[in-house]
């Protein structure tokens, strides 16, 4: 990227720090969780899953399509989810219209619906979640960490560098529902520090306080 190599320095993503100052707490603090959001509340010490999908803006249109196949796998598998609303990128008000039309017509009493969740809760519940489904990052980047086992629909997530705990699906019911049943049985994977091992922020630390600064730039390719 034209930048000088002597001042790249590779030390991890800060995330992973905060993911394992989350896990290091031992508490659960997940005890008010359905306090917010609508939907059935059920019990965190059982097996649930987590869904997470977020819209592809170079597949606009197609994402009301996308989530009812998700949705309707988890319905399949018979487990209780904790489903969250889609990030903010264009296409968002498709899936936002696929998880309501499914509340509408569908059996939601096991499904607890959320707009927003602290990060402190959202690292707990993927240290307990049976698996996350769906097509966020957090599940590439935090479940590697955690070992939160995934399935990853679609192609979001393409060109991602992702550990063992990933099982990759097209936008297909039996397909997500026979994956998230496979993790399931395979429970929680090893530790992986791909994007970071909880020790970025002292890293950063050391290189800022040996660093010498320069105010000026210029691209060499």
């Amino acid at each position: 990227m034209g930048e000088d190599p002597e001042t790249v320095h590779v030390v991890g993503c800060p995330r992973m720090d905060l993911v394992a100052e989350v896990l290091s707490d031992g508490g659960n603090g997940l005890s008010d969780l359905f306090a917010v959001g609508v939907g059935g509340a059920f019990d965190l010490g059982q097996p649930f899953l987590i869904v997470s999908q977020h819209p592809v803006t170079t597949e606009y249109g197609d994402g009301e399509r996308q989530i009812t196949e998700t949705l309707k796998a988890v319905q399949e598998v018979a487990l209780p989810a904790i489903v969250l609303w889609p990030n903010a990128d264009a296409g968002s008000e498709h899936i936002a219209r696929g998880i309501r039309k499914f509340r509408e017509h569908e059996d939601d009493s096991r499904l607890h619906f959320f707009k927003n969740l602290a990060t402190d809760d959202y690292v707990k519940l993927m240290a307990k979640t049976a698996c996350v489904v769906g097509n966020s990052s957090s599940a590439i980047r935090e479940g590697s960490f955690i070992g939160t086992p995934a399935v990853n629909v679609g192609s979001r997530q393409e060109g991602r560098q992702r550990g063992a705990n990933v099982v990759d699906v097209e936008y297909d019911r039996a397909q997500v529902a026979d994956a998230v049943r496979t993790q399931i049985s395979n429970g929680r994977y090893e530790h992986e520090p791909i994007y970071g091992d909880g020790h970025a922020g002292v890293r950063i630390a050391d290189v800022l306080t040996r660093a010498t600064f320069r105010i000026d730039k210029r691209i060499t390719y």
